[in-house]
């Protein structure tokens, strides 16, 4: 009632800056809605809000490391001190994403670092008394039967998909390269789904295996064709409670790079690969 009451007054007095400043502190701290906040500023705001609202109204993915640390500080040592009870979890989620991005993109150990940690932990105790819970570095699923699935949370971003024509062992369906964006954060399992996960989501002898693979709990559920693949995450998806899905190429790629545009994260010396990840050759 607030928001249509302000935005009446302000359609009516359109050079009511009080007006003005308040719809747009609502927006911002109220809706989480800087977009059309954004639309709404001119010179008379101040030189932070003219700033930060345009910058909070765009894409994370777009932003660096730097605009991602003055967007959690503003939100979390500016805004909250003037957002109402109502908002005041968005806003705490909003300096919660922004910390978060500048540590993934930070990638140090330092002071700066522990600094946006510390302010991680104070929020998460915020939000936990409003009953919301925070996005963590890790997420465990219980499968039942005491067997869990670890993933780990992948920032979202860009990067360039495909390899290139100079690199050796390339195939032809490995491009033409380009810029793919990531625009969400998503989870993905540590480790290929095991015969142990498989079992406890989709019940003993549903799984189908050749005579030379191995079997045991900890080795992967080999030889699963696609539509069993989509009917495991359906079912684990009923489970837990969680949305859980295949990757698309794009994420699966987005994630083995690891931030790194060369043949593999860690170089493009093949020949190292053991020292990296099992494979066909150990």
């Amino acid at each position: 009632n607030r928001l249509k009451l302000i935005q009446a007054k302000l359609k009516k007095s359109p050079e009511d800056a009080a007006a003005r400043k308040e719809l747009v502190l609502l927006l911002v701290a109220g809706f989480d809605r800087p977009a059309e906040a954004a639309k709404l500023l001119n010179a008379d705001f101040d030189e932070a809000t003219r700033t930060y609202v345009p910058l909070a109204a765009r894409e994370l993915f777009s932003l660096d490391k730097g605009v991602c640390m003055e967007l959690g500080d503003w939100y979390y040592r500016k805004l909250l001190k003037s957002a109402s009870v109502i908002g005041r979890p968005a806003v705490l989620q909003r300096a919660q994403t922004y910390y978060q991005q500048f540590l993934d993109l930070y990638g140090k150990k330092d002071a700066q670092s522990f600094r946006v940690e510390s302010a991680l932990k104070n929020i998460a105790r915020e939000l936990k008394k409003f009953g919301v819970e925070t996005m963590s570095r890790t997420l465990v699923l219980d499968l039942g039967k005491g067997v869990t699935m670890k993933l780990v949370r992948i920032p979202a971003g860009e990067f360039l998909m495909g390899s290139a024509k100079t690199e050796a062992g390339r195939d032809d369906d490995e491009g033409p390269q380009r810029r793919v964006t990531i625009s969400k954060v998503f989870y993905m399992g540590v480790t290929e789904v095991t015969q142990a996960q498989w079992t406890a989501v989709m019940g003993a002898g549903s799984w189908e295996s050749d005579d030379s693979a191995k079997r045991g709990d900890d080795y992967v559920a080999g030889h699963i064709s696609w539509n069993n693949a989509v009917e495991f995450c359906k079912t684990l998806s009923k489970k837990s409670g969680k949305s859980v899905l295949l990757p698309t190429e794009a994420q699966w790629e987005y994630a083995c790079r690891a931030g790194g545009g060369t043949a593999h994260y860690f170089g493009d010396d093949s020949s190292k690969l053991g020292d990296y990840a099992w494979y066909r050759a150990n």
